[in-house]
């Protein structure tokens, strides 16, 4: 990402005229907002000549022409322009604000933020180096260093064929838990396409049937193209080959034949409608010309003419799949249905890209919605083929079965000795297996008791379990007050039966609230959150569990007071962040966390007061609207400076 500083000398005499211009007022950047949407809040001018810089737009003949957003979603839909939006802070938090633009597939962006006398400028898009970024997400996200109770002015300027643009401003602890939920719904879509992918190559060598081949081909180029519309392609090319980004989108265009070729073939076109195998040949015909004119370089014919071929390829498939279904070929029924649903998808994904209706997250990927119900449902055509096949094979089988009834009935007897020594032998196999999956059983749960489930299944599955980074986890730390002076009053053994018994409720109540638990040290027990399986509620359900074994501490206080034992006092320090979670060394293996999270985890626990829960500032910003708070103030941590720490009270 590129940043730069432009001096407007000349501009500043103009100042005024341009304030009065920009009569909207200022976007207020208040603690109590952490996420705005400000799509409606942004004025949008439509350079049609694309060839209008900063200095130019800052004129008052310029500034005149910028009109208030009608849409939550500037959209310009396919177009040559350029778009710029303009947009006013004024930052009255303490807070760093950041802006996130949800559209990864545009080729450049412009951001200028005035300070002072002067516009800084970002500069990134899918035509720049990944590695740029400043900060490193499929969307793109830009920091807006905004001076606290100033009114700062922002501009935007945006450039590719196909044009919409959601824009929020936010603290970056919420734009980046944006981009994780859009990483997993958009990595269950890629899952999704592999297993089809793996599924559909596994029926062609098992049938052999070529309509297969042009499937999986079509299959593959979406998934590819769907990976550089959402951002991920991007991430995976090294800056030598930054040129391709410009031109990945030829990946698509392929489809236009591969589509046409599989209906023929699965059809049966020719036997089944003739007309229908002349209307695909003319497909054929039209997405050769497009790729053509796509190869030329005038993106915006093409990918108008790419949206009127889905339209019409899908129209011409419903009707005549239901003819050829109507003739008794019963795998057209799936093609009918499949092809149904992408046509809604190419539908609304083209209405959108006309911005004849506002984007939204529906329709901004109504064609990725469209064509997975369409591959879905084309992967059933085939597997109802399949079974045609097969019952096919069957009746042949059986025919040749009726003819060898007779040299059946000959070796009838030699038949039946075989199955009684056969069922002796399988009573001999099912007994070993039955200790076998008594031994495996014994050792899953032993494994299981050890390590989560998640990589339990892991290291069975490949032999070992690799370390995961997770961006965002909850880690609690507990200890007990005075443990060592304790420990010189009690015995030995009865010291070990109260910790045992305290962690064995420890583990019942964090195990309510899916919270992992990932060792005891002396009297000090560590859990976390949000791990290994990715969750959005783990700073509450840590919490939760947090108040839980303080009551439960205290009610064991009660007792151990009534009988005139010494009780223990707990401490609970809870921090939220990133850290790294896996399997070390090869003999007493454990799974165990890492990071500066865990060490300011620690820190909030020693730095709390006996029956307490203290929180950091990052954990309260997560559950603050849950949960009954009470800041303590910047408190001195050892080796971590000064931080933020709140009191847990009661659940509000």
């Amino acid at each position: 990402m590129k940043i730069k500083f432009f001096f407007l000398f000349a501009m500043l005499s103009r100042c005024t005229g341009i304030t009065q211009l920009y009569a909207q007022p200022a976007i207020i950047l208040t603690d109590s907002a952490s996420l705005i949407s400000i799509g409606k809040l942004v004025d949008v001018f439509e350079d049609k000549s694309a060839m209008l810089d900063l200095q130019k737009i800052l004129q008052p003949e310029y500034q005149s022409q910028f009109k208030r957003s009608q849409f939550d979603v500037p959209n310009l839909g396919t177009t040559h322009s350029v778009l710029w939006c303009r947009f006013a802070l004024q930052n009255n938090s303490g807070r760093e604000w950041f802006l996130r633009i949800d559209n990864p597939y545009l080729d450049t962006i412009q951001l200028f933020i005035q300070h002072g006398k002067s516009f800084q400028e970002h500069e990134s898009g899918r035509n720049f180096s990944f590695n740029d970024r400043e900060i490193k997400t499929t969307n793109f996200i830009f920091p807006l260093n905004l001076q606290k109770d100033s009114v700062q002015l922002v501009y935007l300027r945006i450039k590719h064929h196909v044009l919409y643009l959601p824009l929020d401003i936010g603290q970056l602890g919420p734009l980046l838990e944006k981009e994780s939920k859009y990483n997993y719904y958009f990595g269950i879509y890629f899952g999704i396409v592999v297993a089809i992918l793996l599924i559909n190559f596994m029926m062609f060598f098992s049938i052999r049937d070529k309509s297969l081949l042009y499937y999986i081909g079509y299959v593959t180029c979406f998934g590819l193209y769907a990976s550089i519309q959402k951002g991920y392609f991007i991430q995976w090319i090294p800056d030598a080959l930054l040129w391709i980004s410009p031109h990945s989108a030829v990946i698509l265009y392929p489809s236009m034949i591969l589509i046409p070729l599989f209906s023929i073939s699965f059809l049966k076109a020719k036997e089944l409608s003739p007309l229908f195998y002349k209307l695909n040949i003319a497909l054929i015909i039209y997405g050769i010309v497009d790729t053509a004119i796509y190869l030329s370089g005038n993106r915006v014919l093409a990918s108008t003419l790419l949206q009127m071929f889905s339209i019409i390829a899908t129209v011409i498939v419903i009707i005549f799949s239901s003819i050829i279904y109507k003739k008794g070929y019963n795998p057209a029924r799936f093609y009918l249905v499949a092809f149904s649903g992408s046509m809604a998808g190419y539908c609304v994904f083209a209405m959108q890209t006309k911005a004849l209706i506002p984007t939204s997250f529906l329709s901004q990927n109504s064609l990725v919605f469209g064509t997975l119900w369409e591959m879905i449902f084309l992967s059933l055509a085939v597997g109802d083929k399949i079974i045609n096949i097969r019952k096919e094979m069957n009746l042949a089988q059986q025919e040749a079965l009726a003819a060898s009834k007779e040299n059946e009935n000959l070796v009838l007897n030699q038949n039946i000795i075989l199955e009684q020594k056969v069922e002796e032998r399988t009573h001999e196999l099912e007994a070993a297996k039955k200790q076998a999956d008594e031994l495996l059983l014994k050792s899953d749960e032993l494994l299981l008791n050890i390590l989560p489930y998640e990589i339990a299944n892991e290291l069975k599955s490949q032999g070992h379990s690799q370390a995961k980074t997770y961006s965002m986890v909850t880690v609690m730390f507990t200890d007990f007050k005075d443990f060592s002076e304790i420990s010189e009053k009690v015995s030995g053994e009865l010291l070990v039966a109260e910790i045992d018994h305290c962690f064995s409720a420890f583990d019942n109540i964090i195990h309510k609230y899916v919270v992992e638990k990932i060792k005891t040290v002396g009297d000090a027990y560590i859990c976390v959150g949000g791990l290994p399986v990715l969750n959005f509620t783990h700073a509450a359900d840590t919490i939760n569990a947090a108040i839980e074994i303080r009551n439960f501490m205290i009610a064991r206080k009660n007792e151990k007071e009534a009988r005139g034992e010494i009780p223990f006092e707990i401490r609970i320090g809870i921090h939220t962040g990133p850290v790294v979670a896996g399997i070390v060394g090869i003999r007493k293996f454990a799974y165990d966390i890492w990071g500066d999270t865990v060490n300011v985890a620690s820190r909030l626990e020693a730095s709390g007061e006996p029956g307490k829960i203290n929180i950091s500032e990052t954990t309260y910003d997560l559950v603050k609207n849950k949960f009954s708070c009470i800041h303590r103030g910047k408190i001195e941590a050892k080796n971590k400076g000064l931080i933020d720490m709140y009191f847990v009270e009661k659940i509000s």
